[in-house]
């Protein structure tokens, strides 16, 4: 009777041994990615911004044959997976005519739908830096509004000849808004006829002059930019 006792003790310890490494194990892959992929673009996970990549084979290739793991189950009941954020996404075509995607952060890759961990950061770190060089360019031509020391903002629509002032508290709201908007460098528009004419009145006495022309886009210093989403709401709670 002990004897079959010890022997079930024995299989329910061997059961929750089994258990517990099933649970915290980690399979091995390689990412597989195809040299002859094509129509490549990358997403920036800050801001969303898309840019076209023409070199495919180079990114392609340093990113073929990455060793990941897959996150263990007590990982992925912990949400360790879900907690990672992600800096950039290649969306391609791959060789069989299939669209896919690769997201990609400091320390996780998803893959296939799956997300993986990376033990070689240093690859990773490479690929981003690669990836971030291809915003370089964008990012020179952004630039942000004048919004330090301004007394007040008017607004005179070229439509109706509606004309707001924009100060004290609704100022102060307008300025925080406004200082998230990057505006990238646009085209000259097809047509330049003027929906608005933005006053930034300084302190000083000094000003700026911003013309919102259709189809979202403004000229401010000269250049012309893509009339960003905060800019937009502004004009448009104020001249409603």
């Amino acid at each position: 009777m002990k004897k079959k006792k010890y022997a079930i003790i024995l299989i329910c310890l061997l059961v929750i041994a089994i258990a517990i490494i099933a649970i915290n194990i980690r399979i091995p892959k390689r990412i597989s990615i195809n040299q002859n992929i094509s129509e490549l673009s990358v997403t920036r996970g800050k801001d969303g911004v898309i840019q076209k990549i023409g070199d495919c084979d180079k990114i392609a290739g340093m990113i073929n044959g990455i060793h990941v793991r897959t996150y263990s189950v007590v990982s992925i009941l912990k949400g360790d997976a879900s907690r990672t954020g992600w800096e950039y996404r290649l969306s391609y075509k791959d060789s069989d005519g299939k669209h896919k995607s690769i997201v990609i952060s400091q320390s996780n890759i998803k893959y296939n739908g799956k997300s993986y961990t990376v033990e070689d950061t240093d690859i990773i770190t490479d690929i981003i830096n690669e990836l971030a060089a291809v915003y370089s360019e964008y990012d020179s031509k952004i630039i942000k509004f004048n919004l330090t020391d301004l007394k007040n903002i008017i607004i005179k629509s070229n439509i109706t000849s509606k004309k707001v002032t924009i100060d004290g508290k609704t100022l102060d709201d307008c300025i925080e808004r406004l200082s998230k908007d990057n505006m990238p460098e646009k085209a000259k528009p097809d047509t330049e006829r003027t929906l608005y004419k933005i006053t930034f009145n300084y302190n000083d006495g000094t000003s700026e002059e911003i013309l919102v022309y259709f189809g979202d886009v403004l000229m401010y210093k000269g250049k012309y930019y893509e009339a960003c989403g905060n800019l937009c709401d502004v004009i448009t709670e104020n001249m409603n």
